[in-house]
């Protein structure tokens, strides 16, 4: 007996373009979490990728503070766990 694997591409970049609004707002609530874990001066910026294809969020250090934070004691770095 053999098994038969069904691929449906539509579906697959469905989920890859953040389409279904529960992977979106995953992505968009983990980048939040870590922006707060990190501390005042860093911002989410999420949306979808120039190529059209995929949704993404990044967690930008947005003002001096949050650069120099990031510089002198690694803010954001050590915030990313808050993404789990």
């Amino acid at each position: 007996m053999t098994a038969k694997i069904v691929y449906h591409m539509a579906v697959e970049n469905s989920i890859r373009r953040g389409d279904i609004g529960s992977v979106r707002a995953d992505i968009h609530a983990r980048a939040e979490r870590v922006a707060a874990a990190a501390g005042p001066g860093f911002e989410v910026d999420s949306g979808i990728v120039p190529s059209g294809r995929r949704f993404r969020a990044a967690v930008i250090a947005a003002t001096l503070g949050a650069k120099l934070a990031e510089a002198d004691g690694l803010a954001l770095t050590q915030a990313i766990d808050a993404a789990r």
